[in-house]
């Protein structure tokens, strides 16, 4: 059988799609190439990449394949030959799986030369790779049935725009989603997920090697008046991937949150807090720490800062999502140092109200002092009301004593009535 899958790997049209899959997914991973510093995101970015355009190319090249028997006329011979529909049609679609499948590795191993001598040892999660696997090989399925089942002329671009679309309005995180445009430290693949996604993707094989000759001989049972074969084996496979299907649907998230590590990577800053990361997130320490020294700069001996600032998900607690740049993580980190409200008393709205704003306050201050900044209104990442940009802006022109007088004022708003 071996010969058949090489006269069908020359025969496929994916020899001219697969470069085209190739630079699609080249270009994508190069696009996102700025998140090439830790693997976690490395990977996810392989598994988008090996999807996003290619499910769309590969379901519709497996459906015009599917389709080449019946536009050549060949299909009764085929029909009629001494080997089982299965081995035929399993030979078929190896032609188009095949090369879904060296696109998916050669995008992988290409990547992962290219990371390693960028960021240093390391590899793909491999459940990520699981991920694009499926995702692909679910494609090629769903594209051969179609095209078998079916004599529509347009089936193959047809199926092809049907996978483009799914792509990109999947909710995010559904179980169901092709691909996963991000994959922080502190998220993993839902194993649970991805065992139903597996065996969909499975079913979905074996309904596609097994189905179109079962409805073509029960057509042709029908033709002749005879009374067709048994359905007991095609109905099950059919439930049976409906019950896979509603498995998929009802997994969950696609993505988890992560168990907390036992030795995260941390770092101290000098007479300030300690900084602790996801072991993946190695990179981003050394702009964590800057983040953090910025941090204890502009909060003086006036602002209280916690102990350990923690990357996010890692332990409860005061936590920043560390990322390659440090104005985001001071933002975070300064928001983690506000201070806490556990056993106020409030005794109405107004004073909830005015301790909040005193909050926020301070928040704003000490980010804004962390990143050098003159004047908040103008900086869209805060997203400020109009009074209390006016307040902070207003504060920020003072001498220096005269902001630490007026942040003071503001921390005792906040902490009043408060034992925490």
């Amino acid at each position: 059988m071996s010969w058949m899958i090489w006269i069908e790997l020359r025969r496929s049209m994916m020899r001219w799609g697969l470069p085209i899959v190739l630079t699609a997914g080249g270009a994508l991973a190069w696009a996102w190439s700025d998140t090439w510093q830790v693997w976690p995101e490395v990977s996810a970015t392989t598994a988008f990449a090996a999807t996003r355009f290619a499910v769309a190319i590969l379901a519709g090249a497996a459906a015009w394949s599917a389709q080449r028997d019946r536009r050549a006329g060949l299909r009764a011979q085929l029909d009629a030959t001494a080997r089982r529909p299965w081995q035929v049609e399993s030979v078929h679609l190896l032609g188009t799986l095949i090369y879904a499948w060296a696109g998916l590795l050669l995008i992988a191993v290409v990547i992962e030369l290219v990371v390693i001598a960028r960021i240093g040892p390391g590899f793909l999660w491999p459940s990520y790779l699981l991920l694009a696997l499926t995702s692909l090989t679910f494609s090629v399925a769903v594209g051969h049935l179609v095209g078998r089942l079916t004599t529509f002329r347009f089936a193959a671009p047809l199926v092809g725009l049907v996978m483009l679309v799914l792509g990109f309005v999947a909710p995010p995180n559904a179980p169901f989603e092709l691909s996963v445009v991000t994959g922080p430290a502190k998220l993993v693949l839902s194993p649970g997920v991805m065992a139903a996604r597996s065996v969909f993707a499975a079913v979905c094989l074996l309904l596609a090697v097994t189905l179109p000759s079962r409805v073509a001989a029960a057509r042709r049972a029908r033709e002749s008046g005879r009374r067709g074969e048994s359905r007991w084996q095609t109905t099950s496979v059919v439930l049976a991937a409906v019950a896979t299907l509603a498995w998929l649907v009802f997994a969950g998230p696609l993505q988890m949150p992560r168990a907390p590590v036992a030795d995260p990577v941390c770092g101290q800053v000098s007479a300030g807090p300690r900084v602790c990361l996801w072991p993946e997130n190695r990179a981003y320490l050394d702009e964590a720490l800057l983040a953090a020294t910025a941090l204890r700069k502009a909060a003086g001996e006036t602002v209280p800062l916690p102990a350990v600032f923690y990357d996010e998900g890692l332990r409860d607690g005061p936590s920043f999502t560390a990322l390659a740049v440090t104005k985001p993580m001071i933002a975070d980190m300064a928001i983690a140092a506000m201070p806490s409200f556990r056993g106020c008393t409030d005794g109405s709205q107004t004073e909830v109200e005015q301790r909040l704003t005193a909050a926020g306050r301070i928040w704003v201050w000490l980010a804004a002092r962390s990143n050098g900044l003159r004047s908040v209104g103008d900086e869209p990442s805060f997203m400020l009301p109009p009074e209390v940009s006016t307040e902070v802006d207003a504060a920020l022109t003072r001498p220096e004593p005269a902001q630490r007088v007026w942040i003071k004022e503001q921390l005792a708003t906040a902490k009043a009535g408060c034992r925490a």
